[in-house]
């Protein structure tokens, strides 16, 4: 199984609206100046590593898939976007590969994806 991560990308802000429109959805309005700060930039970054840029999920199951996106366990809302205790704790994040952070929200995972080669890839369901 290849656990190969994909290769750093310098504009990250790119990559989370890239993810919202490969999903697509935009962001919601009030988080968008969230995840582009900083602060959330260097927490996902930080949260990655410690993570081995795995999968939480597939791990606990002993599968090595790659972690693609850090997942807020209680959701960010308008209530409680400037609360850090929500949306900068550890405690509350998981790095989730593309598939089960659909199951996270309840979507039907995508069978296959398509990287920035245009190359199409099984999602391993």
């Amino acid at each position: 199984m290849d656990t190969t991560l994909h290769p750093k990308r310098e504009n990250s802000t790119l990559m989370c609206t890239q993810l919202s429109a490969e999903r697509g959805q935009r962001m919601k309005q009030y988080a968008e100046s969230f995840y582009k700060s900083r602060i959330w930039q260097n927490t996902r970054e930080a949260y990655m590593k410690s993570k081995g840029g795995l999968c939480e999920e597939c791990y606990a199951q002993g599968i090595c898939n790659a972690g693609e996106i850090v997942h807020h366990i209680k959701p960010i809302t308008k209530n409680n976007i400037g609360n850090p205790d929500i949306t900068l704790s550890w405690e509350n994040l998981r790095l989730l590969c593309r598939a089960c952070h659909e199951h996270a929200h309840r979507r039907t995972p995508k069978r296959y994806t398509v990287d920035e080669y245009g190359r199409v890839t099984p999602t391993g369901l």
